[in-house]
């Protein structure tokens, strides 16, 4: 029988995300396997007020966009960024 254990991985907001998140960094626990729709649900539980937000946030891992089905492991930066448009 498996044990789902917790993991941690620090949150990065992204410059127009932090003024409601508070922070710039936050640490959240989560149980594993965890992937960053994980990741996600557990910044919306924890700030209400950027739920509709993180629908269309870009998260990044290891310097690259990652979708929402990618794993996350124990100690992962998870940067939460907004994209922008423009010409």
């Amino acid at each position: 029988m498996a044990i789902d254990l917790p993991i941690t991985a620090r949150v990065r907001f992204g410059a127009s995300l932090w003024p409601v998140s508070g922070t710039v960094h936050e640490t959240v626990t989560l149980a594993e396997p965890a992937t960053v729709a994980d990741v996600l649900a557990e910044v919306g539980r924890l700030h209400p007020g950027l739920v509709n937000a993180l629908s269309t946030v870009l998260p990044v891992i290891g310097g690259a966009q990652r979708p929402t089905n990618w794993p996350v492991k124990q100690g992962d930066e998870v940067a939460i960024l907004v994209a922008i448009s423009g010409g």
